[in-house]
């Protein structure tokens, strides 16, 4: 039996006892502890950054998209399409992220395309991860349940597993697919997935799936890799989105989201 099994998978690696948690969430979670005024458990008010993984009850569950969140998949596609059609490309035209719009196709020959590339090398071998995400993920393990939430479709489930097997080992509790742009079979949104799987924080680059899971009351980070996916900027953000430019970002909000989860169970304690 492989690493992961489809929908709801377990990491085939035992977790770490216990994390390095980096500076920046030592430095978050203080920050937070003090604005909340020491309203925090008293379990935790104590924390080290070395500290063993907290309580599964005081986690936060996260759904971590795949595509251009944890890999490079735009990086991969263009050098493909290139290849294979003679269309140039770089992730600097993608203002939207709909191909069909890029390419100048309809988004049924845009589907055709992208299917072509998950037969190809470039997608077999091609992608890699995005600087960072693991050493991250492995840190935010220690209060955080980790799980992916992707559109990808059905028919790369078994590549888009070994890949985070390959990348991400040990790190996710689930893999879950939306089956989104797909040739066959019926789709399902992340803010459902999220719903079903009582994900409290989505990190997600694309602003239409930060819309609707933020709308749904969950927080949301944007994704926008060092400044440069032209299509995770937003003018108006819902107040439950909150933009990141990198892992290290990522690692600090959901510190403050942590810290501050802590200090709502340490306020109905004191009730």
């Amino acid at each position: 039996m492989g690493p992961f099994s489809v929908n709801m998978v377990r990491a085939s690696q035992p977790r770490a006892s216990s994390l390095e948690i980096t500076s920046v969430y030592a430095d978050a979670f203080e920050a937070v502890r003090e604005d909340a005024h020491g309203l925090i458990g008293t379990a935790h008010t104590s924390r080290t950054p070395d500290a063993p993984i907290i309580a599964a009850s005081q986690r936060i569950r996260v759904a971590v998209d795949v595509d251009e969140v944890l890999g490079q998949f735009v990086e991969s596609l263009n050098v493909f399409i290139e290849d294979e059609y003679g269309m140039q490309h770089t992730v600097s035209d993608y203002e939207r992220y709909v191909f069909a719009d890029v390419w100048g196709c309809s988004q049924d020959e845009s589907n055709h395309i992208v299917h072509s590339f998950f037969d190809s090398p470039h997608f077999a071998e091609g992608i890699p991860p995005m600087p960072g995400a693991l050493e991250s993920l492995q840190r935010l393990s220690s209060f955080c349940e980790l799980h992916v939430v992707t559109s990808r479709q059905h028919v790369i489930e078994a590549p888009t597993l070994r890949w985070l097997d390959d990348h991400f080992p040990g790190v996710f509790e689930g893999v879950h697919f939306g089956n989104h742009f797909a040739l066959a079979g019926s789709s399902r949104k992340k803010s459902e997935i999220c719903r079903d799987i009582g994900a409290a924080v989505l990190i997600d680059d694309n602003p239409g799936y930060a819309q609707d899971c933020a709308e749904e009351g969950l927080t949301v980070l944007l994704y926008d890799w060092l400044g440069t996916y032209p299509w995770s900027k937003m003018d108006r953000p819902h107040p439950l989105i909150r933009s990141v430019s990198d892992w290290r970002d990522v690692e600090a909000e959901l510190a403050h989201v942590h810290a501050a989860q802590l200090t709502l169970q340490g306020e109905q304690n004191a009730e």
